[in-house]
């Protein structure tokens, strides 16, 4: 017996809004990587968050309109 069952955090995901369609962002990663990350100290910034994602999803996230980390850098994001 799962906990969180995949369908339930889907379900879940789309009723509350969270996802309205599924793209780059997982919702079943997502809340994995926020339960068992958050609180962790290097997933306390957004950016932390991020590469952790990528890291469990295998995907890269980063669109035309985020700065890479040398822009941002470079900017002071």
């Amino acid at each position: 017996m799962e906990m969180f069952p995949e369908d339930f955090l889907r379900n879940t995901a789309r009723e509350s809004g969270l996802v309205i369609r599924e793209r780059k962002i997982d919702p079943v990663i997502l809340f994995w990587v926020l339960t068992l990350g958050f609180g962790v100290r290097f997933l306390s910034t957004i950016r932390g968050l991020k590469r952790k994602y990528e890291e469990k999803a295998g995907v890269n996230v980063l669109t035309q309109d985020t700065p890479t980390d040398s822009e941002c850098k470079s900017r002071k994001c």
